[in-house]
C-alpha cells in the first residue's frame, strides 16, 4: 500500500483524536471490519507520523467512518471507505468539516484466501481516506494561514 504523501513532520499547532464513531468490530462468522479503536490508532499515529499529534491541545478532531462499502465476492477486492472529520476548538466552534471516499484494490496476488485480501483491501481503504484527510486539513490550514 502506497505511504500518505504527508510523510514528514508539517509545522504548525496540533489536534488531539476526541472521538471516531461508525466502525464495527469483526465477527469470526462475518465479513471483515473495521472497529472504532483500530480507526482511532491509525488516525493517531497518522497525526504522530507527521507532527500533528498533540493530546493536550484545544483542537478536537472527530471522525466517523460513514461506509465501508465491500464486496461479496471477487479474485481482485476493491472497498471503499467513506468518512467525515470535523475539527472543533476548545470553545466548541466548527473549525472543519469534511467527507472524503477512497478506494482500496487487493489484488488476487496479495493473498489466495479472500478473507486476507478484503482485510488488506479494508486496512489501505482507511488508510487512504486518512492521508486524504490530513492532505486537505494541511491544505486549508495554510490556505487560511494557520
Amino acid at each position: 500500500m502506497a505511504e500518505p504523501a504527508l510523510a514528514g513532520p508539517v509545522a504548525g499547532p496540533g489536534y488531539a483524536v476526541e472521538k471516531v464513531i461508525g466502525g464495527e468490530e469483526t465477527s469470526p462468522i462475518a465479513m471483515s471490519k473495521v472497529s472504532d479503536g483500530a480507526f482511532q490508532q491509525a488516525l493517531a499515529e497518522s497525526l504522530r507520523r507527521i507532527g500533528l499529534l498533540d493530546p493536550a491541545t484545544g483542537l478536537k478532531i472527530t471522525a466517523t467512518l460513514i461506509a465501508l462499502d465491500q464486496p461479496i465476492v471477487g479474485f481482485d477486492l476493491t472497498v471503499k471507505a467513506t468518512g467525515r472529520y470535523q475539527v472543533h476548538d476548545a470553545e466548541g466552534r466548527e473549525l472543519y468539516d469534511e467527507m472524503f471516499t477512497t478506494p482500496c484494490k487487493a489484488p488476487f496476488s496479495s493473498s489466495l484466501l479472500a478473507v486476507e485480501r478484503l482485510r488488506l483491501a479494508n486496512e489501505g481503504a482507511i488508510k487512504a481516506n486518512i492521508a486524504a484527510f490530513l492532505e486537505d486539513l494541511v491544505k486549508t490550514r495554510h490556505a487560511a494561514g494557520g
